[in-house]
């Protein structure tokens, strides 16, 4: 029995007899899966919350079931590279009857295990431990635990695995180390030759702490208060193209690798290496006047669902190296994606040319508040370009202050992905200035149109391009007309704020219109007061760029487009009904307002969503029908791709979207 990769599975209780269930990057919410008589569970990159995996009762191998590749035929559980949340895991201790044990393996590898809801099986310690556990083949293999109570036979079959935050159960008294919050172990079960020998526990555990490889799972996820959440993977044999909109394919969590446009350009991969870099050799000592700083990092995920952006804290600690003559390192505390690998290497060039040297005798890290997903992309450059500059010259900066923008050695910073979402990301959090790509401005118009004036009035948004400009809205003592221009637009966006909803009667205000023209000739980058005054003239946009308009559609689209590439035509088994008029609804409300070019993509979206609506108005009665229906919804399913395919590899889409 195998589940397609990254479907997800609600409420589903299975038990396995003679079966053997195989399930690849699926996730399980509120389910069991039970392993009765032969059966196996074999779970790779899996996402499992609420849910319990276990065996049943007590009973006896009968026939054998070829499983390939596994060490026998009897009942077994594997879970490989999987996230565990709330839970519970069991396995019976086995049977004795007719002469004959079960046979059985459970083994969790590379899994990350949340608590405090979450339970590991029950191993009895008695005076069969060790041969239970041989015979079963029990074993936790370079895990991850977090807020978990554990016992000592848990410990006992542990290899190279973390411990995070546990506390011991059981009399578990390893873990009991003051101040050790995380603890590597390699933990060995050390023969014991009576039951009141086992029940001493902690005199036969060997611990040592070792360098260890990769421990815990790779699967991206993010875990916020006891809150763990998963962001699914690009599906294998994605139909992604260059231009393929974000959300006709589910992605990792990291940032969209995308062209200036805002149209992704090409797959997400998962993050690779932690980009580090050093001065060139002989460069002169630039030495640090501050060993920590931090600013705010615009970053955006690419979900089923559409972009989600937000501001992200990202810091940078210098630590003095023992070798403190030699070229100071730079890099990232978690692995990075090749992309913004290279973006640090262009930063750290162009802080040797800004700053006439590079530091000596430190290791430098950059991170990331969330340190649990991937991360890609280039758009972090500037960001980091200010948190260097911060260490050199020792200038603080504003807390209140976000920036997104790819960046070349000369300072100039460059176009990326994803802007209206990371701005509307922002404005939901404490930043009040943010800074932009100016060559991203052509996606303004876009958010105007889509999200009115309000984005606009809630956080002062600059172009900048090129270091200099970011520098002086960062930096926690802008220069003078700077700060003045910024306190005076502030005072405009608290009168804007104080009453959104007569927020377009004051922008025909003679005296707010002056107010706003004034801070524009002040400062020329500042884009709210710029676009604010061109909704206050009337000179709204008619329609959505190209790009906005694909977008746009494919964020409105929600759980539709994911459908269609996990499902086709067993949609209507794999989406709400709510759900489904939801995204219908806003479809047809956003279609008029699309470039005329992508219109034919949002009514192929439509009649899609409208035949699957149709099979669950009117629910098939015979087989012909049902047939009838899904027929007809892998045919609507066909025209979308279709339809997306004529759009994209039409040249002169192409070279307006490249441009």
């Amino acid at each position: 029995m195998e589940i397609a990769p990254f479907s997800e599975v609600y409420g589903v209780h299975l038990t396995l007899t003679n079966t053997r269930l195989v399930a690849t990057n699926v996730t399980f919410r509120n389910c069991s899966i039970v392993v009765a008589e032969n059966g196996a569970a074999d779970l790779t990159g899996c996402f499992l919350e609420t849910t319990k995996v276990g065996t049943k009762g007590a009973f006896y191998r009968s026939s054998p079931l070829p499983v390939s590749g596994y060490p026998h035929s009897g009942t077994w559980i594997l879970l490989k590279d999987c996230i565990l949340s709330e839970t519970e895991l069991s396995y019976l201790r086995p049977a004795t009857g007719n002469g004959t044990n079960l046979e059985g393996t459970f083994q969790l590898e590379q899994c990350t295990v949340y608590g405090p809801s979450s339970t590991l099986p029950d191993v009895p310690l008695t005076d069969s431990f060790r041969e239970y556990v041989k015979h079963n083949e029990l074993k936790l293999k370079a895990c991850k635990f977090t807020d978990l109570v554990l016992d000592t036979a848990m410990l006992a079959i542990s290899e190279d695995c973390i411990f995070e935050n546990c506390r011991p159960g059981d009399g578990a008294k390893a873990l009991s180390i003051p101040g050790v919050e995380t603890l590597p172990v390699s933990a060995k079960f050390i023969p014991a030759t009576s039951a009141g020998e086992v029940a001493a526990k902690y005199p036969q555990l060997r611990f040592t702490s070792s360098s260890l490889g990769k421990v815990g799972s790779s699967v991206a996820h993010t875990a916020t208060q006891g809150v763990v959440k998963l962001v699914n993977q690009p599906p294998a044999g994605s139909l992604r193209e260059n231009f393929l909109p974000t959300a006709l394919v589910q992605t990792t969590p990291q940032e969209s690798r995308t062209n200036p446009t805002g149209t992704p350009n090409e797959p997400a991969k998962e993050a690779e290496f932690t980009g580090s870099t050093t001065g060139t050799m002989g460069a002169p000592d630039s030495g640090l006047k501050l060993k920590q700083t931090a600013v705010n990092g615009l970053l955006i995920m690419s979900l089923a669902s559409g972009e989600a952006g937000s501001a992200a804290r990202m810091s940078a600690i210098a630590l003095p190296e023992a070798d403190n003559a030699g070229n100071s390192t730079l890099r990232f505390n978690q692995p990075v994606g090749p992309m913004m690998g290279k973006a640090l290497e262009e930063v750290t060039k162009f802080t040797q040319l800004n700053s006439n040297g590079w530091p000596k005798g430190h290791a430098i890290e950059i991170s990331f508040a969330d340190k649990y997903s991937n991360k890609d992309g280039p758009s972090a450059a500037v960001a980091c370009a200010l948190l260097l500059h911060s260490l050199i010259s020792g200038k603080e900066l504003d807390p209140n202050f976000a920036v997104t923008g790819d960046m070349n050695a000369d300072g100039s910073v460059q176009p990326i992905g994803g802007v209206a979402a990371k701005i509307r990301g922002a404005t939901k959090g404490q930043c009040k200035l943010i800074g932009i790509p100016v060559r991203n401005e052509s996606s303004l118009p876009d958010l105007l149109l889509m999200d009115g004036p309000t984005p606009f009035a809630s956080i002062q948004i600059f172009g900048i391009g090129e270091f200099k400009q970011a520098e002086a809205l960062a930096l926690a003592q802008k220069p003078e007309t700077t700060q003045a221009a910024i306190a005076e637009m502030n005072q405009v966006q608290e009168l804007l704020m104080r009453s959104p909803a007569q927020m377009g009667s004051w922008l025909r205000n003679q005296h707010v219109i002056a107010k706003l023209q004034q801070v524009l000739k002040n400062a020329p980058n500042n884009l709210s007061a710029k676009y604010l005054l061109m909704y206050a003239s009337g000179k709204l946009p008619q329609t959505l760029s190209l790009a906005g308009s694909i977008v746009a559609i494919d964020n409105s689209a929600g759980d539709l487009i994911s459908t269609i590439k996990t499902s086709k035509g067993d949609a209507f088994n794999n989406i709400g009904k709510s759900s489904l008029g939801s995204s219908l609804t806003r479809l047809q409300g956003l279609r008029a307002r699309c470039d005329a070019r992508a219109r034919p993509y949002a009514d192929a979206i439509i009649n899609f969503g409208t035949a699957v609506k149709e099979a669950m108005d009117r629910p098939a009665q015979t087989g012909p029908r049902a047939m009838e229906y899904r027929v007809k919804i892998r045919g609507a399913a066909s025209s979308v791709e279709s339809e997306l395919s004529r759009l994209l590899n039409d040249p002169t889409v192409r070279e307006e979207l490249e441009g």
